[in-house]
């Protein structure tokens, strides 16, 4: 609180001392100006924005007239007009803004001096812009500006995207599309209603949940469409692609994104351009179309280069870069993207510093270093490198080949094991019923093994053995008979145990009814387990694995692959 403070005083004199040497310098007000209300003065500020030297001349004459009048809320005002036409020292502008004695806060300061403040600070400062956006959200608060308040909450939800906090983003997005909605956005404000409807699709798809992402995204491109906003309409439609994406949709991904292109291009967006080639390049990746992958990893790269904002996704192609010239045993390649990915994580950790563990353990930087001396000690390494060296990179490519070889095989077995339960299956439903002849007698007289065996018919029949939880001594209840007779019978004429006869029969069940019933397969593993009997995941599993050897997530999976 006090550094706080000592900042404030300082920045405070340093404006003072700007204001002085303005005044020592004679400005007067030109006659022509003297004569201009406020408002006219306003009106020509914007009008010759671009003409800096007459702007501020504008701007001057605004804070000479405001000091006149000693009125703190007109001084606000004017600082805050030469924030946007200084940028080197629009935070010392804000400042003077914000130090004012304000007797109580109105509509406008001093709330926009520090939502002003936040927002230029984003780009470099996550913790400190966050900390003026709540301060802003207070004195906007305090004034009842509910329509400020809005705006600010809009500007911490994609603070809070660009950190990660995904769930509490959507939150604050679903508030602000309320206020839209309930205060006629849609049609008085459309730009401001497409730019939070955004922010909500977004929020969507960051927290995973792609079917409201993808209905606001629609919602989005079709009112920037109507409304002819055309850079909206962009932004749904690389937000869609980035949306198809992450559903595996890889063609659409690339089709959509890459009709985002040319309007980014024109309206030189290099942020949300890094964004959509990093999406082509990672897309291409997915259908093993690497050399063109790369080509777009590279241009998101040339875009990160034109920009200080920067996304954690976009690390992430750096990575693939890294890992695709390291199968390249390209390793001058592998350097050059290890050090730029060393460079984005210290850009990302010095602006979000401070704010949130989570973000700060996923940037390794030290671990990245290590990396990136390893690359270079490997590139330089003299002739002397010990035979101990090569022997271990030769046992970790090794262990490499014979894990990517070990799975290769094992999904080769098991898709081999997948076709022969699908042909077993095919030769089941041709089988003639076989007879059953006895080996050995039996201490149980004819007719009772005769009765015995046409209620284990029926049972299997009426498909009795899906009740859950059912036992032998229960069975030998329902058909009238003793668990003894009934076991030996089972053992005698099945060969197998009661609980073997009960997990074989309703894993045969199963197996069939999986691959006629589609929508049996949308279920969780633990809610077919329940439907075929078994009292839990683990025990159905575990017994489909035995009778069929796969998983039955396996042949799930399998199954909804051939139907494709």
């Amino acid at each position: 609180m006090r550094y706080h403070l000592i900042k404030i005083i300082l920045l405070i004199l340093c404006f003072a001392s700007i204001s002085v040497q303005a005044q020592n310098n004679g400005f007067v007000i030109p006659d022509s100006l003297k004569t201009k209300t406020t408002k006219e003065l306003k009106n020509l500020f914007f009008k010759n924005y671009k003409n800096k030297q007459l702007a501020r001349i504008y701007a001057t004459t605004i804070l000479q007239l405001a000091k006149d009048k000693q009125d703190p809320y007109k001084i606000a005002e004017a600082y805050y007009r030469f924030a946007i036409l200084d940028k080197d020292n629009a935070i010392v502008y804000l400042d003077s803004a914000i130090a004012l004695d304000y007797k109580k806060p109105d509509l406008a300061y001093p709330a926009n001096a520090y939502f002003k403040k936040a927002s230029l600070l984003s780009d470099y400062d996550t913790k400190n812009a966050l900390d003026n956006y709540l301060l802003a959200l207070q004195h906007a608060t305090e004034g009842n500006n509910i329509y400020m308040q809005n705006s600010i909450n809009h500007s911490i939800g994609l603070l809070k995207s660009r950190i990660g906090e995904n769930k509490e983003a959507l939150v604050i997005f679903k508030k602000c599309y309320a206020f839209y909605i309930k205060h006629n956005y849609r049609t008085e404000y459309n730009h401001e209603f497409l730019s939070g409807l955004f922010g909500l699709a977004d929020a969507y798809q960051r927290n995973n949940k792609l079917d409201s992402a993808s209905y606001y995204n629609k919602m989005g491109a079709k009112d920037a469409f109507l409304y002819k906003n055309r850079t909206m309409k962009t932004y749904f439609i690389l937000n869609e692609g980035a949306n198809h994406f992450l559903k595996t949709n890889y063609k659409i991904a690339i089709d959509s994104v890459t009709k985002s292109i040319p309007m980014l291009l024109d309206i030189e967006d290099p942020y949300n351009l890094g964004i959509a080639y990093f999406y082509l390049g990672e897309s291409y990746f997915k259908l093993n179309k690497k050399e063109k992958g790369v080509s777009y990893l590279k241009k998101m790269d040339s875009m990160i280069k034109q920009t200080v904002f920067l996304m954690p996704e976009e690390r992430e192609g750096y990575k693939i870069l890294i890992n695709y010239y390291k199968t390249k045993k390209d390793l001058k390649n592998q350097l050059v993207y290890t050090e730029k990915l060393i460079k984005v994580d210290s850009l990302l950790q010095s602006y979000h510093k401070n704010l949130t563990r989570d973000l700060a353990l996923k940037y390794d930087i030290p671990k990245l270093v290590k990396e990136k001396e390893a690359l270079i000690r490997t590139l330089y390494k003299k002739a002397d490198t010990t035979v101990y060296y090569l022997f271990g990179l030769l046992a970790l490519l090794f262990l490499a080949i014979y894990y990517v070889y070990a799975n290769y095989r094992k999904r080769i077995t098991l898709k081999k094991r997948f076709d022969q339960l699908l042909v077993a299956i095919e030769n089941n439903k041709h089988k003639k019923e076989i007879k059953i002849t006895n080996k050995t007698a039996l201490s149980i007289n004819k007719e009772t093994i005769d009765i015995l065996l046409v209620a284990l018919k029926e049972f299997e029949e009426k498909l009795l053995f899906l009740e859950t939880g059912i036992t032998q001594l229960q069975l030998a209840k329902k058909i009238k008979t003793n668990s003894s007779y009934l076991s030996k019978v089972i053992n005698h004429y099945k060969n197998k145990n009661f609980s073997t006869y009960l997990s074989d029969l309703r894993i045969d069940y199963a197996v069939i009814a999986l691959k006629e019933n589609r929508k049996l397969r949308n279920y969780t593993i633990k809610a077919i387990a329940n439907e075929f009997g078994f009292n839990n995941t683990e025990s159905f599993s575990t017994a489909f694995y035995k009778k069929t050897g796969i998983y039955p997530s396996f042949y799930i999976k399998q199954l909804e692959h051939d139907a494709i």
